[in-house]
């Protein structure tokens, strides 16, 4: 599941105006930020999510990151496109949620 985070940020960090300019087209949010803030988000929470490190943490922070998504990018319900993307989204963050319920609490060192 982490993969798609990791493709989806090195994607947008290959292509910067586009991004920019589909993030600037469809919503309201400042292009510049949300390009760092995304890619931070999908590369940084997605390797700890591959690496096994906070990953409840990873695992809620994509989850929202996700549903944040979907309602901020594919909220066009009457456009059948952006309502499979809307509720692929909604699936994920579904999975990442059950990740960060199911997941074992990190061991205590002894000492």
């Amino acid at each position: 599941m982490a993969a798609i985070f990791i493709r989806s940020g090195v994607l947008k960090l290959l292509a910067p105006s586009a991004t920019k300019a589909y993030i600037a087209a469809n919503s309201g949010l400042n292009p510049s930020l949300s390009y760092l803030v995304a890619i931070a988000i999908e590369i940084g929470a997605g390797a700890a999510l591959i690496a096994n490190v906070r990953t409840r943490t990873a695992a809620l922070i994509l989850c929202a990151f996700t549903l944040i998504t979907a309602f901020v990018f594919h909220g066009k319900y009457a456009d059948a496109n952006q309502m499979t993307h809307f509720m692929k989204n909604l699936s994920i963050a579904g999975g990442l949620l059950y990740v960060a319920l199911h997941t074992a609490p990190p061991r205590r060192r002894a000492g």
